[in-house]
């Protein structure tokens, strides 16, 4: 991950951030929002929440998907689903992200014009009236 921008402040418990952008190998993502209850959820066992607006131009999720041990390509080990390990969601967050992506990459397939709400929370995500073009139709979440 490399920060190309970043401004805001921190202070103990909440961090500000006016914008920031940032490269994940070939996907880019820019934003604003904030942070709140850091230390709380450091060291007291607080809750982190969060609301966050971002954009992308393209988001590749293949690179966040696991490899399979046998050096089999991530696409085969989807189709397994006893082999499937779900991402997880780190407990004690509440992060709302307003979500705005030209392109998502994800096995072979490719989402377009997705926008709409996420929320992590309670070691899940949750979509909320998401919106993309694929395989030349609509897609809503």
């Amino acid at each position: 991950m490399i920060f190309t921008r970043f401004r805001g402040n921190v202070t103990s418990n909440k961090a500000q951030i006016d914008q920031f952008s940032l490269m994940l190998g070939a996907s880019d993502v820019s934003g604003s929002g904030q942070f709140t209850n850091l230390f709380d959820y450091a060291f007291a066992e607080g809750t982190l929440g969060g609301k966050l607006a971002i954009q992308s131009k393209f988001f590749d999720l293949n690179p966040f998907m696991e490899e399979s041990p046998d050096g089999a390509n991530p696409q085969a080990k989807l189709i397994a689903e006893e082999e499937q390990e779900p991402f997880l969601v780190p407990e004690r967050m509440a992060i709302d992200i307003d979500a705005k992506v030209g392109k998502v990459r994800y096995t072979d397939m490719e989402i377009n014009n997705l926008n709409g709400a996420i929320q992590l929370k309670e070691e899940a995500i949750t979509f909320d009236n998401c919106r993309g073009n694929l395989l030349g139709g609509a897609l809503g979440l």
